[in-house]
């Protein structure tokens, strides 16, 4: 909306305002570069074309002298609330709301000095147009203006923006760029800050902007709209709603609406958690690194240890890691180790693998390929499928006592 505009907007909503006994005093409010003086001249010329007698008053009379700022150390805070007179100016309202002529100072912005009795506002003047950076700062002395307003307006402007217009208006002073832009970084775009900060009574409404538009103001407040958080400057710029690295691509934040924690390292988002569960792309505990569906340790050659305490034992599903035994938890379950390929199981050691021992004559059925020990024919055993066969081919074998009779007879028949 261009000024002209706005100018409109408000004589509109401005017209059913009647002065009585008093004046009816406007109070236009902003950042500097805003507009202010702007809307206020073209706010009052269409009042007065409407047979609205008015005159604009601008609170820059009230500036404080170079010299008592010189002395207050507040030279190069020029513009801060503390370098106004604020009684001065509380005072003058107050005689403003009488129908008399009273004059005013004005500020002289090429000499940079107040000109007192500047002006007069005379007793014809049923409305007053006051515009000013403080007319809605709440801070002692400053709030007592409010009461007097029988219209306020608060104009809000993107900090890039005031940034542009604040150093054309140094450039135009005779500064160099460098100088123009030190002057509005290191005052103006504060002090615009703290009357964005207290501007409005409808709730607080900071400036927004790109990150590259971010300006390193000490104590700046803004919205970044590309990562959609209100954000501080100290040394760097900090988010508001959660916790983030520098550079912002390391973050922890809660979302807004389902109750639950983002985490996000290196601009990749790792993990949430939400009321029920923890979700994350990889884990590390201690030497165990935890990765979809593998457990790994972190340490190249390292064991992998699963323990349980006291009594207790390890269980993965249906099995059963007790101490040195692997145990299947359900009854006439098998317990089945696989490979794939062409690799194979192997068993270590040199002392030799133990095998069941059974005491059976054959009859109890088996698995294909099941070895077992028969102590009841003191043989090995393999089952084919259909029948237990001896385990070492297709050889009968003689008890003990034939085998000798047999060696003696052999003895005797070979001498």
């Amino acid at each position: 909306m261009s000024a002209s505009e706005m100018a409109r907007v408000i004589l509109e909503n401005i017209s059913s305002l009647k002065p009585k006994k008093n004046r009816v005093l406007i109070a236009i409010a902003g950042p500097p570069g805003s507009g202010k003086s702007t809307v206020g001249e073209l706010l009052t010329d269409l009042m007065n074309k409407n047979l609205m007698k008015t005159s604009l008053v601008p609170m820059d009379g009230f500036h404080l002298d170079n010299e008592t700022l010189d002395k207050r150390n507040l030279l190069e805070r020029k513009g801060a609330p503390e370098t106004f007179d604020i009684d001065g100016f509380l005072s003058l309202i107050k005689e403003l709301r009488s129908k008399n002529d009273i004059k005013i100072p004005l500020f002289d912005r090429s000499a940079d000095k107040v000109i007192k009795d500047a002006q007069t506002i005379s007793r014809e003047q049923d409305y007053l147009v006051i515009e000013g950076n403080y007319l809605l700062l709440d801070r002692e002395l400053w709030r007592d203006l409010s009461k007097y307003w029988d219209y306020k307006i608060f104009l809000s402007v993107e900090q890039a923006v005031l940034k542009s217009r604040l150093i054309e208006r140094w450039l135009g002073e005779n500064h160099t760029y460098s100088e123009a832009e030190a002057r509005v970084v290191n005052n103006d775009l504060i002090n615009a800050n703290l009357v964005n900060i207290t501007g409005s009574n409808k709730g607080l409404k900071l400036g927004k902007g790109t990150t590259v538009q971010q300006d390193n103001i000490l104590g700046g407040l803004r919205f970044n709209t590309d990562e959609n958080i209100f954000e501080g400057y100290v040394t760097g710029w900090l988010g508001f709603n959660g916790l983030y690295s520098d550079d912002k691509q390391t973050r922890v934040i809660a979302h807004p609406t389902d109750n639950t924690l983002l985490f996000k390292a290196g601009g990749v988002n790792q993990g949430t958690i939400d009321s029920t569960k923890l979700t994350i792309n990889g884990l590390q505990a201690d030497e165990v690194l935890i990765n979809g569906n593998t457990i790994t340790s972190a340490n190249s050659n390292a064991d992998l240890e699963l323990e349980a305490s006291g009594n207790g034992y390890v269980f993965v599903d249906d099995i059963e890691f007790q101490r040195s035994k692997i145990i299947a938890t359900t009854t006439n379950d098998n317990l089945t180790f696989s490979s794939t390929g062409d690799g194979y199981w192997k068993l270590g050691g040199t002392t030799g693998v133990v095998i069941p021992v059974v005491d059976d004559s054959g009859t109890e059925p088996g698995v294909q390929g099941q070895l077992r020990w028969n102590a009841l024919f003191g043989k090995l055993e393999v089952f084919t499928g259909s029948i237990w066969e001896n385990g070492a081919g297709f050889i009968e074998t003689v008890p003990t006592e034939d085998a000798n009779e047999i060696n003696f007879e052999q003895s005797l028949i070979f001498g």
